[in-house]
């Protein structure tokens, strides 16, 4: 079940920022027709590098030991 919840909130910020970044480059480039996943793209970077910021210090604490156990074996 929690894999399912996960999978529906990616695909909802792939579509949400897809749409996002389809619609800003509709009103900023009103000259040309722009179609791509770049936004899409960018939208899910930008979500994943806002949770590693919010979790910095349980990320950090994971690395920090996986060195540790890799340095005694």
């Amino acid at each position: 079940m929690m894999q399912m919840q996960c999978a529906v909130r990616i695909g909802l910020v792939y579509l949400i920022s897809g749409f996002g970044g389809s619609l800003m480059s509709a009103l900023f480039i009103q000259s040309n027709v722009s179609v791509g996943a770049s936004g899409a793209l960018f939208g899910l970077i930008g979500s994943m590098l806002s949770e590693l910021i919010t979790n910095w210090s349980l990320y950090a604490n994971k690395v920090y030991l996986q060195k540790i156990c890799l340095i005694n074996e």
